[in-house]
């Protein structure tokens, strides 16, 4: 594919705020065109009883660098479904895409109640 990817993998017992850090780090780098932030979290972070925890290390990845739309200037465009607005379609959602397009099922104008699986 021609790209260049890197894995950092940190210790468990890392604070919510240490790799908060991390990440707004990583996302002020102009060679670092990307971020993943693969889940789960360490529990710590997942489930903090008070203070930091996932969604404000989703947060630190600017919007441009945000590939799976999880930060508060992606996720919007993402919820909203608008495509057209978005730097990056995350992985899961173009593959849901891609097959409803491909066994031809048309999703425009239905609600929740009424794609039920049958």
């Amino acid at each position: 594919m021609g790209m260049h990817a890197e894995l950092h993998n940190l210790e468990d017992k890392i604070d919510a705020v240490d790799l908060r850090d991390y990440v707004r780090r990583l996302g002020d780098e102009p060679a670092v065109h990307a971020i993943l932030v693969q889940l789960p979290l360490p529990r710590h972070i997942e489930e903090p009883p008070a203070g930091l925890g996932k969604f404000d290390i989703f947060d630190a990845i600017p919007g441009p660098k945000d590939v799976d739309g999880v930060s508060r200037a992606t996720v919007t465009e993402l919820y909203r479904a608008r495509v057209e607005n978005m730097l990056h379609l995350p992985a899961t959602a173009l593959a849901v895409r891609r097959m409803l397009a491909f066994y031809g099922i048309d999703t425009e104008g239905t609600s929740s109640r009424r794609c039920r699986p049958q």
